[in-house]
């Protein structure tokens, strides 16, 4: 399709692929399972087998994107599971020490540069900066920390070329405690992470691309979701006008936006589809940005886009 974007992004997991075997699926571990075993050696294997594991599997999908016209990757916000967790206390200079980690770390980062993959990650739903509660912010720093790290152990430099993308993650109150809230938090961070970290509309709430833009356009840049942006529209401006002005934020990146499609005729118009039906305008009118693409198939409707579903599956 020429209206098509030049650079479209996959998130986390592949479909096309993952039927291969165990090498193309992350794996994850619960705090339960790792309790349960009593020897804190053993704990630590448990958990560094599963982290060699998924970054073996991020790897493999790198790999793969290549040959599939797929320029971009969001790397998966479980990837390194309970990293962090604070009862059990493994954190980055486990990771740090371990050989066979950092061996498979290294292997990520040399196909990230050889393929000339852009990155970026999208830490979840519970990393709340603005929150009042002291332990959900020290949560959300140590996770954020987490992420940045990740991003500099892979080679990525420190400015948004690389995103760390989250919300505000907190839509009751009045929006100005939030935002003082907010970068009270945000000036903990490391410059690693400030640096990396953009800001997204939320599909409900006050946070919509308006507020978004009133309360944050003077500190970081602003992640535009088309999506979101339908389900919870701002009183001005329509979704091309706010696609520019969240690009216009971008001063040091190419932008990343996110393009989804809810499942047609459902009433929870949130559920993303599996695959698109349609290229809306405002994705036609800014080709030049990076649409990391947020439907159900993945990859697969990355290539039905171009009509290619079964041509590049080897």
């Amino acid at each position: 399709m020429n209206s098509l974007p030049d650079r479209l992004g996959l998130c986390c997991i592949t479909e096309l692929y993952r039927d291969r075997g165990p090498m193309w699926r992350f794996r994850t571990v619960t705090r339960t399972t790792i309790t349960r075993l009593e020897d804190r050696v053993q704990q630590w294997l448990a958990i560094r087998d599963i982290v060699i594991h998924n970054l073996h599997v991020a790897r493999n999908i790198v790999g793969s994107l290549k040959d599939n016209g797929i320029k971009h990757y969001r790397l998966s916000s479980s990837m390194l599971p309970l990293i962090g967790e604070e009862t059990l206390g493994f954190g980055v200079s486990d990771l740090i020490a371990d050989e066979d980690v950092m061996e498979a770390l290294d292997q990520l980062a040399s196909i990230i540069r050889n393929t000339g993959v852009t990155i970026s990650s999208h830490p979840g739903q519970y990393t709340v900066l603005p929150s009042e509660n002291e332990d959900t912010v020290r949560r959300a720093i140590t996770d954020l920390e987490i992420h940045g790290w990740l991003h500099s152990a892979l080679g990525l430099p420190e400015n948004h070329t690389n995103p760390i993308n989250i919300h505000v993650g907190l839509s009751n109150g009045d929006p100005g405690e939030i935002r003082a809230r907010f970068l009270n938090a945000y000036n903990k961070l490391s410059h690693r992470v400030q640096r990396r970290l953009v800001l997204e509309n939320d599909d409900k709430g006050q946070w919509n691309c308006e507020q978004l833009y009133n309360y944050f356009v003077d500190k970081l840049p602003l992640t535009f979701d088309n999506l979101h942006a339908d389900c919870n529209p701002s009183t001005a401006g329509n979704n091309a006008y706010w696609a520019r002005m969240f690009r216009s934020t971008w001063v040091d990146a190419r932008p990343v936006f996110h393009w989804s499609e809810g499942v047609a005729g459902d009433w929870w118009v949130r559920k993303h589809a599996d695959y698109f039906t349609h290229i809306p305008d405002v994705v036609k009118k800014h080709r030049d940005v990076t649409w990391e693409c947020e439907v159900k198939a993945k990859d697969r409707a990355i290539l039905a886009l171009h009509g290619e579903e079964q041509l590049n599956i080897k």
